[in-house]
């Protein structure tokens, strides 16, 4: 049986099973059909995290560069004294600037 990636497919399969029962044919292909279907539906799901974390790391970029998260200056925080590479780790806009950099590598 081919790899199945539709989720509906997949829930209209599911359906079927729970609806003959445990040991039916239905019950069996649908088994089968998430065997064969989980590494793609594991590259699938991996992508879309992967897609969630960079639209979420944009968002939160946005955020530090129009000032709605803001940078501490407690520590090691980008300034014209310390320079524009360092990073506070305490610090919510340079976490932020951490987890971009993390997420580009």
């Amino acid at each position: 049986m081919p790899a199945v990636t539709n989720f509906d497919e997949l829930k209209r399969l599911h359906n079927e099973a729970r609806v003959r029962g445990a040991g039916s044919k239905a019950w069996i292909e649908f088994a089968m059909v998430m065997f064969d279907s989980f590494p793609a539906l594991y590259d699938t799901a991996k992508a879309m995290n992967a897609r969630f974390s960079e639209v979420r790391s944009n968002d939160d970029l946005i955020k530090v560069a129009t000032g709605q998260v803001r940078h501490l200056y407690n520590g090691e925080c980008p300034d014209e004294v310390e320079g524009p590479n360092v990073r506070d780790p305490d610090c919510p806009a340079c976490q932020v600037l951490l987890a971009a950099v993390a997420t580009a590598n």
